[in-house]
């Protein structure tokens, strides 16, 4: 399971994760699915100003 900031917690498919570092997932933007992908471009968007 991967958290995504202001999302929540996705199943990613091993297929999907390229590696790891520091607390961090690194993933294969291609093997995502659309929900995932929507999750990670609105993880930052309440800290976006106004």
């Amino acid at each position: 399971m991967v958290y995504i900031e202001n999302t929540g917690g996705f199943i990613m498919p091993y297929a999907a994760i390229k590696g790891a570092h520091a607390q961090k997932v690194v993933l294969d933007q291609n093997r995502l699915t659309i929900d995932v992908q929507n999750a990670i471009l609105s993880s930052h968007v309440a800290e976006q100003p106004n």
